[in-house]
């Protein structure tokens, strides 16, 4: 499926690339301040990739193929999703609070781990960690991508198998608001 752009698209994975991503990140936080409705992040890793890639021949390209079907499945037609590197992926989720792309991070989390791949004869099946974050009014795509980022890495850190969201100042899991912390 080509972006609405025209951009090109990665032809294995048939999502955009990490330029077109950050580009249309940029694109839409200009929107966004001049007014627009809310925009989120999220970030999605498959954990243990390369662990996997190594004990399983051809699972790292069959997880790939995987995660693009499932994330493309899962997501709204207006989301733009990216492979950001080879176990990494980019969703931008035009009109969509902090509250609601935590949400998504927590769906997608848990239904990743109900699917079963096929590899040399063994049925694998994999977690990822999600990281989202809604852009603030000094946010740049840089500052935006970093906090999910940060998000992300906190979820690894943390376990793995896990989703937790940047409110501007730190990460929180999912489900958790700011005003319930003690």
């Amino acid at each position: 499926v080509a972006p609405p752009d025209g951009s090109p698209t990665e032809a294995a994975a048939t999502i955009t690339a990490r330029e077109f991503f950050d580009q249309d990140v940029q694109r839409r936080i200009a929107a966004w301040k001049r007014g627009s409705a809310p925009l989120s992040v999220v970030l999605v890793e498959v954990d243990d990739f390369a662990n996997l890639a190594r004990q399983y021949p051809r699972a790292g390209e069959l997880l790939q193929a995987t995660i693009t079907r499932f994330l493309q499945a899962t997501l709204r037609e207006m989301d733009h999703v990216a492979r950001l590197d080879e176990h990494r992926y980019g969703v931008l989720l035009p009109t969509v609070n902090a509250t609601f792309a935590g949400e998504v991070a927590e769906r997608l989390r848990k239904d990743a781990g109900d699917v079963r791949l096929n590899v040399s004869e063994a049925e694998i099946r994999f977690t990822v960690s999600t990281g989202a974050a809604e852009v603030m009014p000094d946010d740049d795509a840089p500052c935006l991508l970093q906090r999910a980022t940060t998000a992300l890495q906190t979820a690894i850190d943390r376990g793995r198998n896990r989703s937790y969201w940047h409110d501007g100042q730190r990460c929180l899991p999912v489900g958790i608001a700011p005003q319930t912390l003690v």
